[in-house]
């Protein structure tokens, strides 16, 4: 069972993904919420972090993650 589960070090990880899941967030945010986080995962996974993405991610969080289209 041991072996199925995350490691220690992938924590973090963990952490950072539940800034893109809308059940998660506070009924209040500041706009900069998750930025750091979204800049790690960027990196983590070979995403370019750009001021589009982070604008897109801004809107994201002001529309309570609805479908934006």
């Amino acid at each position: 069972m041991k072996s199925r589960l995350l490691p220690e070090t992938e924590q973090p990880l963990v952490q950072a993904i539940h800034i893109v899941l809308p059940g998660t967030w506070a009924d209040s945010i500041p706009p900069e919420y998750g930025e750091r986080q979204l800049k790690e995962l960027c990196s983590k996974f070979g995403v370019s972090y750009s001021s589009d993405l982070k604008q897109q991610y801004r809107e994201y969080k002001q529309s309570k993650g609805c479908d934006m289209g």
